[in-house]
């Protein structure tokens, strides 16, 4: 299983995504 760092990671970069768009 991948850390829940790596995961905060993932979901901050996809919210980050979202908010440029």
């Amino acid at each position: 299983m991948w850390n829940h760092v790596i995961a905060c990671d993932i979901l901050f970069r996809l919210l980050k995504n979202l908010a440029k768009h």
